[in-house]
Formats: structure tokens, sequence, C-alpha cells
């Protein structure tokens, strides 16, 4: 199995989360929460898309190392990633304090729902590639 197929999967998965984020949000802001709407929020989850589809592909890529360097190589990313978005948060927040509230419950969400999606996306992809040897 190269590389290319769990990616594209991923990729095609990840579109369909974003998909359901898009019209969960839309129902949750249009109908629960309107007041609490910001335009910049619909951009968070083609963020989080970009973000995850990148770093999930480093991960995808270490598959193929022992267990050792793997979980060295998973922390890495995990480690990068968790940085880069902590330094978008303070900076989206700082400069925009009226709304930042709105966008860190919602990035929040968008970070949970997207990290789990990642985690049993690449679980699966490891047990099948452990099955298939």
């Amino acid at each position: 199995m190269t590389m290319y197929k769990p990616l594209r999967e991923f990729l095609l998965k990840q579109l369909y989360v974003t998909i359901g984020v898009y019209i969960l949000g839309f129902i949750a802001f249009s109908y629960m929460f309107p007041a609490k709407y910001h335009s910049f929020l619909a951009f968070l989850p083609v963020i989080f898309y970009i973000v995850m589809a990148v770093f999930h592909a480093t991960l995808v890529g270490a598959s193929n190392l022992p267990v050792k360097k793997f979980s060295s190589r998973f922390l890495a990313v995990l480690g990068a990633k968790i940085f880069l978005f902590l330094i978008f948060i303070i900076t989206y927040s700082y400069f925009n304090p009226q709304v930042a509230v709105p966008f860190l419950i919602s990035f929040f969400i968008l970070y949970i729902i997207y990290t789990v999606f990642e985690i049993v996306t690449l679980l699966r992809q490891l047990r099948a590639k452990k099955q298939n040897q």
C-alpha cells in the first residue's frame, strides 16, 4: 500500500467531516447563536482541513518507520500542531478581543472534532497496514 492511497482516503473523509461541520455550524449559528457569529469563523474549518492534511501526510509517511521512531514522530507532529494552533489562537484573540470568546469556543470544538477524526483514521490505517503484512 503506497502512502498516497491512505492519504487520499483521509482527505476525502476529512472533506465529508468538513462539510458536516459547515452544516452543523450553519444550523448552530443560524438558529441557536446568531448573535455570536463572526464571519471569520467560516474560515476555521478550512484552516483545520489544511493543517490536519499536512500533518497527517507526515504521519502517513512515517507509518513505515519502526514503532519507536513512529511514536517519536507522532509526538513531534502533535507538538508542532499544538504550537502552531496556539500561536494562531493567541494572535487572533489579541487582535480581535471583541470576538475572542466565540472564536475560542468554536476553535476548541473544531480541534476536538478534527483531532478525534485524525486519530481514529490513523489507528484504522495502521491496523489495516499491520494486517496486510
